[in-house]
């Protein structure tokens, strides 16, 4: 994979400084003791051979836009970031980037 060039870069983090916080919806996992699950009242756990548990632990990340647009740009180059731009835009009270 190319580095992209150093204007390129600079012009995506002030593209992505200036879009707004979108939050996405994603699991963290974590491993347990049978013990700690019960102590804490979680049931949905996948047991692991190890005798351990497997917890997904529901959170909330603030996407990464830097990033998305510099994977936008490698795929589809200006095209692909002003895609995802305006798919940033079109989310729900996002009217205002």
């Amino acid at each position: 994979m190319n580095p992209l060039p150093a204007k390129t870069l600079k012009d995506l983090r002030d593209i992505a400084a200036a879009m707004p916080m979108v939050i996405q919806n994603t699991h963290e996992k974590h491993l347990y003791t049978q013990e700690e699950l019960e102590e804490w009242g979680y049931v949905d756990a996948e047991k692991l051979p190890d005798g351990k548990y497997l917890y997904k632990y529901p959170v909330q990340i603030a996407i990464n836009h830097y990033r998305a647009l510099k994977k936008a740009w490698r795929k589809s180059g200006f095209n692909g970031c002003m895609a995802y731009v305006k798919k940033v835009k079109s989310l729900p009270n996002m009217q205002s980037i």
